[in-house]
């Protein structure tokens, strides 16, 4: 029963939105294959981005070199269909609680609306939930694997839907 009022009260904490404020910050496609990131420092993508990242492996965290708190993306086809999400967290080694949302060509920014900026991120797939009754619950693999072993002591994480503008 813990477990299910800490997951519904970490809900709360987290949320991201889109929004089309600062058009034209969104990078290139960099090939089929591949995932473009550029993040900011700002909640609305219209300072400098400082930093471009291209992501293609599944599951490997990338470190800002500082802080985040909005971010635009560039898709590459072959990777839709395939249940990828995009991650970030607080914290600089891709770990404790995350936010996710699925990826998106749309000409977006993903905006933080909560209190701390982010430091971590990666691209990575999202697995089946542990338990049916808990719809909010889904993981990566590691996760899973850790909640399977520890139910108790796993950590959640959430699906934030962003909002639409």
């Amino acid at each position: 029963m813990r477990f299910i009022q800490d997951l519904l009260a970490f809900g709360s904490l987290f949320a991201f939105g889109i929004t089309e404020a600062c058009a034209g910050a969104k990078p290139a496609i960099n090939s089929d294959y591949t995932i473009t990131v550029n993040l900011f420092g700002d909640n609305a993508c219209c300072s400098a981005a400082f930093g471009k990242t291209v992501m293609g492996n599944l599951g490997t965290c990338h470190t800002a070199s500082q802080p985040f708190g909005s971010i635009t993306e560039a898709v590459g086809q072959g990777m839709f269909g395939r249940n990828i999400k995009v991650w970030v967290w607080a914290d600089s080694s891709c770990s404790g609680n995350a936010v996710y949302w699925d990826i998106s060509n749309q000409p977006s920014c993903f905006v933080s609306t909560y209190p701390a900026s982010f430091r971590s991120f990666k691209i990575d797939v999202l697995l089946p939930i542990l338990d049916p009754k808990l719809t909010q619950y889904q993981g990566t693999a590691k996760e899973l694997q850790s909640a399977e072993n520890e139910e108790e002591s796993a950590v959640p994480v959430l699906h934030q839907l962003p909002a639409s503008a």
